[in-house]
């Protein structure tokens, strides 16, 4: 059965800035204005591939990833990087050991690289975490690799295939490569698109 936490709760949405994103969560196209979509890209959204493209113009990036991800052949591409757009994008196909979700998960958080992950080939659970500023300041991070790790206590998110997950730096945390079903790998897409 599909485990959904309902991440779109007026507490959450709050929390993370994600007013302007409330149409999304109920199926209703609410595209901000390109000028201003990097300025109001919440900390992390959730979504079907099939569905990506009204989401296209939260980021002046995202309509490139979007396409890579249609791609009807996504599947089948086998582990490695694909390149879209140099240093501002690429793709990564990964063959990724799940471990089980626990009370605290190693959770990371990046800086200059939002991250789209979908999984392929099966069921996978990510930890979210929405940090605050001040939660934020206080991790040792590490510019050259662009990330903080730290163990923290998440909420569960279990993507199938056909799903989405968009988390956006520098407040959207995850834990991703977890199962709550048993599950021990996962194809996946990552995609890094530049700030």
């Amino acid at each position: 059965m599909r485990k959904r936490t309902n991440l779109f709760s007026p507490k959450m949405l709050a929390l993370c800035g994600l007013a302007a994103l409330a149409g999304c969560a109920t199926g209703k196209k609410e595209t901000p204005p390109a000028a201003a979509a990097t300025e109001t890209l919440p900390v992390f959204f959730t979504g079907r591939i099939a569905d990506s493209a009204k989401y296209e113009g939260y980021h002046p990036r995202f309509a490139k990833a979007f396409a890579f991800m249609r791609r009807p052949d996504l599947a089948s591409l086998k582990p490695g990087r694909y390149e879209i757009d140099g240093d501002n994008m690429w793709a990564m196909i990964q063959e990724a050991k799940l471990t089980p979700f626990g009370d605290v998960q190693r959770t990371e958080v990046h800086g200059k690289y939002i991250d789209i992950q979908a999984p392929l080939d099966g069921p996978e659970t990510i930890g979210i975490l929405p940090l605050t500023p001040e939660e934020r300041k206080d991790l040792d991070f590490n510019a050259e690799k662009d990330y903080a790790l730290f163990d923290r206590k998440t909420q569960a998110y279990t993507f199938q295939p056909g799903d989405f997950g968009v988390f956006v730096p520098p407040y959207g945390a995850h834990a991703p490569c977890k199962s709550l079903d048993g599950a021990t790998r996962v194809k996946k897409l990552v995609i890094k698109v530049r700030k």
